[in-house]
């Protein structure tokens, strides 16, 4: 199972996004840089999605 980790950065409208695989190292890898707004319209998405049922996104 991957694991990710979302960590602030110097502006606050962006979000760092690392992911990790069991016994890597998270820090290894350049984080994925993604907006808040980015972020939340996406998750919105998603569970829409789940309420209508939707299994493969």
């Amino acid at each position: 199972m991957i694991h990710f980790t979302l960590t602030a950065t110097d502006d606050s409208e962006v979000l760092a996004l690392r992911s990790c695989a069991p016994g890597g190292d998270a820090d290894s890898k350049p984080p994925f840089l993604i907006r808040v707004a980015d972020l939340t319209a996406t998750l919105l998405i998603l569970l829409r999605a789940a309420q209508m049922g939707v299994r493969n996104v």
